[in-house]
């Protein structure tokens, strides 16, 4: 590049030498995106702990929530059966001791029933959350309430699925075998069941730790 003396004296600078080399100086393309480590070992651990325990609890509460659902379901249709039966005539003893049996049933108690297991479950999933937040956040998760209630709605779902499956398999195991046997069977496939469910719950919750972990600059020390 040379230098020279425009009109009126005033200095100016000439195009640029065609023999200069060309300098690009273009900055490279960073991500707009910030880095987030990986889990540290405990928050990887109060994952998993939250995942077990919290887990546990909220299928306790689900579990109930279905039980008086599906009892509250049958006892109805069987009520309308019952009274449609009657008064048509014409029905067999055993059906006629069945409705004798319904109508003997305490009100009362059946109500008191009903609420205390409602209650029951209700607390668990309270429990359940609150313990699973509380546990996140002592060992320094980040976002605990974003992790329990993703956890919990995609764990729900998959043991639904690993349920079903375990469910229609039990089913002709047991009856392969046997009453006596099959009720053994049964048993250990509930167990099993139980397993497989707290294995969801841990690597679901480890799964969502893992997705809202904080960025590099907000990332607690190991």
């Amino acid at each position: 590049m040379t230098n020279g003396t425009g009109p009126g004296g005033s200095g100016y600078q000439s195009a640029p030498d065609q023999g200069a080399p060309y300098q690009n100086h273009v900055q490279p393309y960073a991500s707009a995106q910030p880095t987030r480590p990986p889990l540290t070992p405990k928050q990887r651990t109060g994952a998993m702990i939250a995942g077990g325990v919290g887990f546990v609890l909220v299928q306790i509460g689900l579990g109930l929530i279905s039980l008086l659902l599906v009892v509250g379901f049958i006892a109805v249709v069987l009520g309308a059966i019952v009274a449609m039966t009657s008064n048509s005539g014409g029905v067999s003893r055993g059906f006629t001791e069945f409705a004798d049996w319904l109508g003997s049933i305490d009100a009362v108690t059946v109500t008191v029933v009903v609420v205390v297991v409602a209650i029951v479950a209700i607390l668990a999933l309270v429990f359940g959350i609150l313990a699973s937040r509380w546990i996140l956040k002592a060992h320094r998760v980040n976002r605990p309430t974003a992790v329990t209630w993703s956890a919990v709605g995609i764990s729900v779902v998959a043991n639904w699925i690993v349920g079903g499956l375990g469910f229609g398999f039990s089913g002709p195991m047991a009856g392969a075998f046997g009453n006596d046997v099959g009720y053994w069977v049964g048993g250990l496939l509930a167990i099993f069941g139980i397993i497989v469910s707290v294995a969801v719950g841990v690597f679901t919750w480890w799964w969502m730790a893992h997705v809202y972990r904080a960025p590099a600059a907000q990332a607690p020390a190991a």
